[in-house]
């Protein structure tokens, strides 16, 4: 074999032995690419080590990426996205546990029995007659438009 053919054979060795870059290995796009290194996916974990402010870099972990609806970003050295579960009312293993303490909302100063039941927020409020009604909305439907849980005349409502 020439010296070609040994540089040849050489560069085809390491090529096969190298460390694929983080787009090879499958891992999700997003722009936390641009700023994030060590990209590694572990089940439905995504972790790499992010750039942060102060020119640190940091362990950043996103839990059930797969259900991740958009960009996957890195806001100040952790890993975020949309979720599928804010957007599509789809339910992932991490907001499931999330999801048990019903959300904040004015609400909260007129009805009862608050409680959140596969995705739903569930109350008997108060209408104007005194009287205690059962409602029921999807827990995460207000936070979608950034708006409060209100109790108008008994009644769930986004304001």
């Amino acid at each position: 074999m020439g010296a070609r053919g040994m540089i040849a054979w050489i560069c085809a060795v390491l090529a096969a032995n190298a460390v694929a870059p983080a787009s090879a290995q499958n891992v999700p796009a997003g722009t936390y690419l641009w700023s994030c290194r060590d990209v590694s996916l572990a089940g439905g974990t995504l972790t790499a080590i992010c750039s942060a402010p102060g020119g640190v870099w940091v362990a950043a972990r996103l839990e059930d990426y797969p259900f991740c609806v958009g960009d996957i970003s890195n806001r100040n050295g952790g890993l975020f996205c949309m979720r599928a579960s804010s957007v599509l009312g789809v339910e992932t293993p991490a907001a499931r546990a999330a999801t048990r303490l019903p959300p904040a909302g004015s609400y909260m100063g007129s009805c009862r029995d608050i409680r959140i039941d596969d995705g739903w927020l569930t109350a008997t409020c108060v209408d104007h007659a005194g009287r205690w009604v059962e409602t029921r909305m999807a827990a995460n439907w207000c936070a979608l438009w950034g708006k409060d849980i209100a109790n108008i005349d008994g009644q769930f409502s986004c304001r």
